[in-house]
């Protein structure tokens, strides 16, 4: 009876420590290489290159299949100074919820995950005093590698986009980044 125990406890034990590296809580970073801001009204758009911007994050991985996993995670992001011809300079960031679906090559660490969020983007412009704020809508798609170590790498495409005054304004460029699983 004792042996029995000890075995079924023994294989709790590495059961979970074999969950617990597939699933749970990550923090990461990312740094926007690449991104641009387009403010479009009535069929006029201009587009600017953003400064740098960066974002944090803090999710969950759930395993939900061999080689599937969900991620829901919290984000703030910044989406680095644009200036529309040196003479409006708008500055911005966005707080979202993201759901990130990941499909793992068979046999591999490597995956392909897609991005999807909701959250609220708020704007500074040189032009008008104060600032504004509005609903949005985020999405994108990623490439990472996940080392044994609880580290991954990751970098991606991803575009927010949202309605400010009448203008339709979209965040978008590619990134690159960590993620660190605890």
């Amino acid at each position: 009876m004792k042996t029995t125990q000890l075995l079924l406890a023994s294989a709790a034990m590495f059961a979970s420590g074999i969950v617990s590296a597939n699933t749970g809580l990550y923090i990461g970073a990312d740094i926007a290489l690449s991104n641009e801001t387009e403010l479009e009204d009535n069929g006029i758009s201009i587009t600017g290159d953003n400064d740098p911007g960066y974002n944090f994050v803090v999710g969950y991985d759930m395993q939900t299949h061999d080689s599937v996993k969900i991620g829901f995670e919290g984000e703030y992001r910044t989406f680095g100074d644009v200036s529309y011809y040196n003479v409006v300079t708008i500055d911005g960031d966005g707080i979202f919820l993201n759901a990130k679906p990941k499909l793992y090559a068979q046999g591999s660490n490597v995956y392909f995950a897609g991005l999807f969020g909701v959250g609220q983007m708020e704007f500074e412009s040189s032009a008008f005093s104060g600032s504004d704020s509005s609903s949005a809508l985020q999405y994108g798609a990623e490439i990472g590698f996940e080392f044994e170590q609880n580290l991954v790498l990751n970098a991606g495409y991803r575009a927010a986009t949202a309605e400010f005054d009448g203008f339709d304004v979209t965040v978008s460029g590619l990134y690159a980044g960590a993620r660190f699983k605890f």
